[in-house]
């Protein structure tokens, strides 16, 4: 746990309700997972996007030691199957992390778009619909986290880090990372590191 400046918040690593694709608003959500990670006989959960067949993109933090860490994590999508993946890539300077689904066809082409926008929309675990009109980025002073993140005007429920953002026309513009404790305030990675570290990762958008 670090802090925004004066601003504690909390990792998010609680279960939270798979959203599979729901469009209310005419506002069309990636599908997620509940992505279960077990390691000393801890067991941790949060979200994760599922970015085409066989990959699913989440938050770093969940893993916490890399070199303590398994390789490999359960994905529930909420619906009463789960499924191994394997954890691909790491980077928790971007707090992101990439699995493969097991037994998934390989495929490296992503069909989902990223962009900006001012407004940001998220559909949280109880399919509730929340908008932030004024999204800004801002300076980030934690160790694990990019050097800026968007900064989104709602609160978020534990187990929601690794959820997706995404912009009115249904672009992806972040990724869920962490949560002011005493107002409704998030953060998010932005769009733009996201689409780098896919490109690191091997994976054209």
């Amino acid at each position: 746990m670090r802090f925004f400046l004066v601003i504690i918040f909390t990792i998010i690593l609680s279960s939270a309700t798979v959203l599979t694709g729901c469009t209310p608003q005419n506002v069309t959500f990636p599908t997620q997972f509940i992505v279960i990670y077990t390691a000393k006989s801890t067991k941790t959960t949060c979200n994760g996007v599922k970015i085409n067949d066989c990959f699913v993109l989440t938050v770093a933090h969940i893993f916490d030691d890399i070199y303590e860490r398994e390789n490999i994590c359960t994905l529930d999508d909420g619906k009463g199957s789960l499924y191994e993946a394997e954890v691909i890539k790491v980077d928790f300077s971007a707090d992101l992390a990439l699995l493969h689904m097991k037994d998934a066809d390989y495929d490296k082409k992503t069909s989902l778009a990223f962009g900006q926008s001012k407004t940001a929309v998220f559909c949280d675990s109880t399919g509730e619909i929340k908008k932030s009109k004024n999204t800004e980025t801002v300076n980030c002073l934690s160790e694990n986290k990019p050097d800026r993140l968007l900064k989104l005007n709602f609160g978020v429920r534990k187990g929601e880090s690794g959820s997706a953002v995404v912009s009115p026309d249904g672009k992806i513009t972040g990724i869920i990372c962490a949560a002011d404790k005493f107002d409704e305030i998030c953060y998010a990675v932005s769009s733009e590191i996201i689409v780098e570290f896919l490109s690191q990762c091997g994976i054209r958008v």
